[in-house]
């Protein structure tokens, strides 16, 4: 049995490092790396956001809650992450983080509040995520050293040089095919295993006969789940927890959707996930749990403790099964690191290095930083795990780190009357100074367990960051407007930044994202420049809440400030298109394919600029796109009859 899972294990690493190796090709800046260049398909998507939802923790959780409180109790916790997390994340916030064009979550809420609000919370998301990666990957070896008996440190080695080098080559895009791996036999596998469950044992008759607890579907070891208690576990702190700490506050979420194709994709692959892993996580993987009760008794207990169902019972299983169970429980440790390592690699770059240091860095020049970030931020998180208690320690930290953040969103998505960015600031300060004495209450000797006696970390979170911004924001004034420059006649001033961002929406490029692609900037550049043309009166937005505030259109007055315009460019202009987006257009009619040196010479623009370009063509419909992995594009009937029409431009 040990040799077979870890010939299997062997075999899965190998074909994940000459994938990876392969993958590096397509690698040629920092957007590249952390986001694939945006072009991460709705499949993939899907499966990657569902791997970081099957991990060690939802292995554990497995076992844990329906053993404690019955078949109710898997299904509570897992509607909270899978649902309310998960599934509304892609309802309420995918189009609109997608349409900002935002690589974090703190670039994001840089735009509705401020820099200082941006650097604590990404400092603190930095821990935290450091913390996740190195939790997860300690998942892994603990799973690996039960089986093999190695020292743990030998294990947790492995995991990480394995996780290390398919993210190093390849970045997202490693991590996306091994999570697009693991969800595909997780998919498989796990429902064959319910399957052969059933068939050995019996249906739900078989767990209720011999179920010593009451009723199975809704009571266990504890008796019924807890609701409105502030003390974890209950139903209560699960909401909370999972949604707004875990996956709200989260960038490994939210970099999924800055990655993905379209707002389409990001919103319909979080949509999917959470439906997979609501059944995956909630309803298939809580059944080892049962029957490990109904097959052995609660003596068994004795043994193995809950979060332990999954490995005893797969030494029930077959061989084959169980070997495959097995590998996947270790895959899905390493993936979820590998998703978590690169979640903290985009805030070290793009929140703290980028932003503070380098902020005219171009995506190309950001490449090796984002790798040697990658290696640093990985061998602190290998540090960690290696160090008595500092994984439980910062994976106890992490949910006050993160749950601040979620909390903000929420706050800045539904009125921006209520929190200022003074408030935001010391609402997040507060939030994550109270958690983390909340947090460290449960190690400090003499001094009471307020989580265990009080309330869990993710209530006081709340609690702690709300109150405080709401207050401070009353009693402050809100941040002062850009004030328009102009000179006493009237006649406005803009910048020659100011100019590429309105002629770009003279073009079409309407949405943030596309500007800030096309530009190569942080969205915290871009803001400032839109506010100040909106407040001149040469655009305006589509509208003041979710994702058309992301979204504007040029006035008379714009087209005014923009001087004299050529013939062509109006032509190109009538039908939401700059020059760069008709040579895009021509090359893939001649060619049928990217090459993506090629069409740079093509055209005299970065592939940075050209992919921004490709982008807004789809949108458009000039393009169409497939494509499992890497996006292939051809030119669609719309986009041939607009060619044909402009095609004299091009000489011009």
């Amino acid at each position: 049995m040990i040799e077979i899972v870890l010939i299997g294990f062997v075999v899965y690493s190998a074909i994940m490092i000459i994938i990876s190796q392969r993958l590096s090709k397509w690698i040629e800046s920092s957007s590249d790396y952390l986001l694939a260049g945006r072009e991460v398909s709705t499949w993939v998507n899907w499966f990657a956001i569902s791997a970081i939802g099957y991990a060690g923790t939802a292995i554990a959780y497995g076992g844990l809650f329906p053993i404690l409180f019955g078949f109710a109790g898997s299904i509570t916790w897992c509607f909270f992450y899978a649902i309310l997390g998960v599934l509304v994340y892609g309802v309420l916030f995918a189009s609109m983080f997608r349409r900002s064009g935002a690589y974090t979550l703190q670039e994001f809420l840089e735009y509705r509040y401020d820099k200082r609000t941006r650097l604590v919370i990404s400092i603190t998301a930095l821990i935290a995520m450091l913390g996740i990666v190195g939790n997860n990957i300690l998942s892994f070896a603990v799973t690996l050293s039960g089986y093999t008996l190695w020292p743990l440190y030998v294990s947790v080695s492995i995991g990480f040089i394995i996780v290390l080098a398919y993210a190093y080559l390849a970045g997202i895009w490693g991590v996306s095919v091994a999570d697009f791996i693991e969800t595909l036999v997780a998919v498989v596998i796990i429902p064959v295993m319910a399957i052969y469950l059933i068939a050995a044992y019996g249906g739900w008759d078989f767990i209720s006969k011999r179920w010593p607890w009451g009723d199975p579907l809704i009571s266990g070891l504890r008796g019924t789940m807890p609701v409105t208690s502030l003390i974890w576990p209950s139903a209560l702190v699960a909401a909370i927890l999972f949604s707004i700490g875990l996956v709200w506050g989260n960038q490994a979420y939210f970099i999924r959707v800055a990655a993905s194709r379209s707002e389409k994709t990001a919103k319909w692959s979080f949509i999917a996930a959470g439906l997979t892993l609501l059944v995956l996580d909630g309803v298939l993987l809580a059944l080892p749990g049962l029957y490990n009760i109904a097959v052995n008794g609660p003596e068994v207990l004795k043994k193995v403790p809950p979060e332990g169902s999954f490995g005893y019972m797969s030494m029930l299983y077959p061989l084959w099964l169980s070997a495959i169970c097995m590998i996947t429980a270790l895959s899905s440790g390493m993936s979820t690191g590998g998703d978590y390592l690169l979640a903290t690699v985009s805030t070290a770059l793009r929140d703290l290095y980028q932003r503070w240091f380098r902020p005219k860095a171009t995506p190309k020049e950001l490449l090796r930083p984002s790798r040697i970030l990658l290696l640093v931020t990985g061998l602190i998180g290998w540090g960690l795990t290696l160090y008595p208690g500092g994984v439980l320690y910062l994976f106890a930290f992490a949910t006050s780190f993160l749950t601040p953040l979620g909390v903000l969103l929420i706050l800045g998505v539904v009125s921006r009357k209520w929190v200022n960015s003074t408030g935001a600031f010391y609402g997040a300060l507060c939030g994550l100074v109270v958690g983390a004495i909340w947090t460290l209450s449960q190690f400090i000797p003499g001094m009471p367990n307020l989580v265990a006696t009080v309330a869990h970390i993710g209530i006081i979170s709340v609690v702690a960051t709300l109150i405080p911004a709401l207050l401070v924001s009353a009693v402050t004034k809100p941040r002062p407007l850009i004030a328009s420059a102009t000179n006493g006649a009237g006649d406005i001033k803009l910048t020659d930044q100011e100019l590429k961002v309105l002629k770009l929406i003279y073009f079409g490029y309407n949405h943030c994202a596309e500007i800030v692609d096309m530009l190569g900037v942080d969205l915290s550049s871009i803001a400032p420049i839109i506010e100040r043309l909106e407040l001149q009166g040469l655009i305006r937005r589509e509208g003041s809440y979710g994702a058309k505030i992301f979204s504007f259109y040029i006035t008379e007055e714009g087209k005014k400030a923009l001087g004299t315009l050529s013939p062509r460019e109006m032509e190109l202009a009538a039908n939401n298109m700059s020059p760069l987006d008709l040579k895009v257009l021509d090359y893939i009619d001649k060619k049928g394919r990217i090459i993506a040196s090629e069409l740079e010479k093509y055209t005299g623009s970065s592939v940075i600029e050209c992919a921004a370009s490709i982008t807004h063509l789809i949108r458009l419909g000039m393009l169409t796109e497939r494509g499992v992995l890497r996006r292939r594009v051809l030119i669609s009937g719309k986009g041939r009859e607009v060619l044909e029409r402009l095609r004299p431009l091009l000489q011009e």
